[in-house]
C-alpha cells in the first residue's frame, strides 16, 4: 500500500518544519527579562522560540513573581502586532461605530426584557484587575467569597456601568496599539498599526486591559448575547454581526 502512495501522482510527502534551538540559557532568559523594556522582537520564529525557552529555563529556576509579571509585559510587547491587528479588526466589525454605544443606543429596549438577562457571576480577579473594575462596578458585598474571587452581578441598576467598564478598556487598547486612534475625529477604519513596539507605559496599560477582558470575558459574551432583537438587529446594520456568545454565561470558559 505504501509503494502505491508513493507511485501515485497526487501523492506528496507531508513538508516538515525544521526548528533549530540550541541549549536553553537561564542566564539569557533573565537578561531578556530585565531588558523588556527595550525588546525589539526577534528575527526569525527559530529566534522567538528561542527567547521563549531561554525565559522558560529562566522562571523554572528563579520563582519569583516580579519575574513572572516581566513575562507577561515581554509577551505582550512582543505580540503587539497580533494585538492591535484583533484590536482594529473587532473595532471595524460595526463600521465606525462602537458596538457599546450600539448597545446604549438601545439601552431602553434592553432595560424593558432585564428579568431575562439579569445574571451573577464568580470571577477571579488579581488585585490590580480588581482596581480597575472596582471604579465602575461594585461586587456583591453580601457573598463572602475567598481571596480573589468576587461575585458581580448584571441587572437593569449596573448595566450602564458594565458597558462603560468595556467602553473603557477598549478605548484605552485601541489608544495603546493603534496609530491616530487618541484622535476622536479619526475613522477606525484610518487607524494603522505602529510599526515599533509600544513604549513601557503603553505594554503596561495593554497588559493589564487584556488581562481584565480575559477575567470578566463570561460578562462580555453575556452583555452580546443579551436577547434583545432590537439591539441584535442594530448591530446587524451597522456591520456584521460578531458571533461572541459562543457559550453560555454559566461556563466556565
Amino acid at each position: 500500500m505504501q509503494n502505491v502512495l508513493k507511485s501515485s501522482p497526487s501523492f506528496q510527502r507531508p513538508k516538515t518544519c525544521s526548528i533549530q534551538l540550541v541549549s536553553s540559557s537561564s542566564k539569557r532568559g533573565a537578561e531578556l527579562l530585565n531588558n523588556w523594556v527595550q525588546d525589539e522582537g526577534a528575527s526569525s520564529f527559530d529566534a522567538h522560540l528561542q527567547d521563549v525557552f531561554d525565559i522558560i529555563n529562566h522562571l523554572q529556576s528563579h520563582h519569583q513573581v516580579a519575574d513572572l509579571e516581566k513575562f507577561l509585559l515581554w509577551t505582550h510587547r512582543r505580540a503587539f502586532r497580533k494585538l492591535g491587528s484583533w484590536v482594529k479588526e473587532f473595532s471595524e466589525r460595526w463600521g465606525n461605530t462602537s458596538p457599546f454605544v450600539i448597545m446604549e443606543d438601545c439601552l431602553d429596549a434592553i432595560l424593558e426584557c432585564s428579568p431575562r438577562w439579569t445574571h451573577c457571576f464568580d470571577i477571579s480577579l488579581e488585585s490590580i484587575e480588581y482596581e480597575v473594575v472596582k471604579v465602575f462596578v461594585d461586587e456583591d458585598q453580601l457573598t463572602n467569597m475567598e481571596p480573589g474571587r468576587y461575585k458581580y452581578r448584571v441587572d437593569s441598576s449596573n448595566i450602564q456601568k458594565w458597558i462603560a467598564l468595556f467602553k473603557y478598556l477598549l478605548e484605552h487598547l485601541e489608544m495603546a496599539l493603534l496609530h491616530s486612534a487618541a484622535k476622536p475625529h479619526v475613522a477606525i477604519a484610518q487607524r494603522k498599526l505602529p510599526s515599533t513596539p509600544p513604549n513601557e507605559i503603553s505594554t503596561q496599560i495593554v497588559t493589564l486591559r487584556v488581562a481584565c477582558l480575559h477575567a470578566l470575558r463570561r460578562v462580555f459574551r453575556h452583555l452580546f448575547s443579551l436577547p434583545v432583537p432590537k439591539f441584535h438587529q442594530a448591530l446587524a446594520e451597522a456591520g456584521m454581526l460578531l458571533s461572541i456568545s459562543g457559550k453560555t454565561p454559566s461556563d466556565g470558559s
